[in-house]
């Protein structure tokens, strides 16, 4: 299967340009938005109003633009081999799913009891205060972040920032690369408010260090990353519902 995926070295350059394309054209549709119709910047509620559904959408255009660019890929290539290997595929998925919620407790515990260091990412802030505010919210969010983010996240840091790196400068360096600025793309808003808020990065890192390795010793079956991250992503938000309709 890997040399499956070394013919397919110019989809990664596509899927990387894309996503940065993609990504520019957020962030100038969002100043230009700014410009046209400001908001006060201490406006919490009302900046998470105006940047969360834009998000959103946004996500949903990227999953479309580039599932369509790696079609063949996706879901002749890897899908039939995915299949095909049903048991091997599952023994990954639940070895990686299991081994992703065990590095990222030990990382969170490192980080909150060792160093006494308290993480709370802007972002996943944002997205807690929109799935407990309606219902409406709750399932814009859940679509988003169980079926969008995890596809768009895997077709560009594994398939297509992976391959990329590995192919300059190795396998641990394409593991490690990649999950860095997975992490730093979900905190580059706290970073930029304030530098101390780096450590923001570790809660995601990790989860992007599993899905790299589980990538990797799988064959580089992208379904089986994708997958892992939405079970991953959906326990994330099933159990902040619940703990917030319980009163915890």
């Amino acid at each position: 299967m890997t040399n499956q995926n070394e013919q397919h070295r110019p989809l990664n350059a596509k899927l990387i340009i894309s996503y940065i394309l993609g990504y520019l054209a957020l962030i100038v549709f969002m100043l230009i938005s700014a410009v046209i119709s400001p908001v006060d910047p201490d406006d919490t509620a009302a900046l998470m109003a105006r940047a969360i559904p834009v998000t959103l959408i946004w996500y949903f255009f990227m999953t479309v633009f580039l599932s369509y660019i790696a079609r063949r890929y996706l879901f002749i290539n890897q899908w039939q081999y995915f299949i095909s290997n049903r048991t091997r595929s599952l023994i990954f998925i639940v070895l990686g799913g299991l081994g992703l919620f065990l590095t990222v407790i030990i990382v969170q515990s490192i980080l909150i009891f060792g160093l006494g260091i308290e993480v709370d990412p802007e972002n996943q802030a944002q997205l807690e205060n929109m799935m407990t505010s309606s219902v409406a919210g709750a399932i814009s969010v859940f679509v988003f972040a169980v079926v969008f983010a995890p596809v768009v996240e895997e077709l560009v840091f594994r398939k297509g920032l992976f391959g990329i790196i590995q192919k300059r400068a190795g396998l641990w360096a394409a593991i490690i690369g990649n999950s860095f600025i997975f992490g730093l793309i979900h905190v580059v808003e706290d970073v930029i408010e304030d530098l101390s808020l780096w450590v923001n990065i570790f809660p995601y890192m990790a989860p992007g260090l599993v899905l790299s390795y589980v990538y990797y010793r799988s064959g580089k079956i992208i379904w089986i990353p994708i997958i892992i991250h939405m079970l991953y992503n959906a326990y994330g938000i099933i159990v902040t519902l619940i703990a917030y309709h319980i009163g915890i």
